[in-house]
């Protein structure tokens, strides 16, 4: 049974929709055939985010920021922000299964193979919604962490609560980007 204050659901009318949305959305969203045959998609929504005020007070908290994703691509959103970011003045430490450097920085396997002694502020998210909860698992071993952040349409709300429950500020569906350069 799915819960209708934390899932938008669409009804799709065309094989154009369908193929529109399969670009992007369905990194994001399920999309499947309902009882009529119709193809709908629905798409988790936040329940747990940071408010503006709160956005601007993690960013002015913040000086590294683990991007989990972190493509060596400089077409993908992940790199774009990442270049954004670096531009901001914060220190990004990629975090990718491949590649020895991105962005003149080292690269790691995953959050938990950044030595300790590396003071991480924040963790911003560019993976499936399903990577979430095991990327804050990972998160909470550390002592350092003050915010996890997934990035434009990525939501976990499960995982999301077990953050802020832990204490951390947490912001889902937003892109640091974005949030960044509409506040300074």
């Amino acid at each position: 049974m799915i819960n209708k204050d934390i899932y938008c659901t669409i009804l799709l009318n065309s094989i154009s929709q369908i193929n529109t949305l399969n670009k992007g959305f369905d990194r994001y969203c399920t999309i499947f055939k309902n009882k009529d045959k119709r193809t709908k998609m629905e798409c988790e929504m936040p329940q747990t985010n940071s408010n503006k005020e709160e956005i601007k007070a993690i960013f002015e908290e913040t000086k590294t920021i683990a991007i989990i994703g972190c493509s060596p691509n400089v077409e993908k959103d992940s790199n774009k922000v990442a270049v954004y970011l670096q531009k901001a003045g914060f220190k990004i430490i990629p975090v990718y299964p491949k590649e020895d450097v991105i962005l003149g920085e080292k690269v790691y396997r995953s959050l938990s193979d950044i030595p300790k002694e590396i003071i991480i502020d924040m963790v911003d998210i560019f993976r499936k919604p399903e990577v979430i909860a095991s990327v804050v698992d990972e998160t909470l071993q550390r002592d350092d962490v003050k915010c996890v952040w997934t990035q434009l349409g990525l939501v976990h709300n499960v995982a999301a609560k077990k953050a802020q429950d832990a204490g951390l500020k947490v912001v889902q569906s937003h892109c640091t980007k974005v949030e960044h350069a509409a506040l300074f």
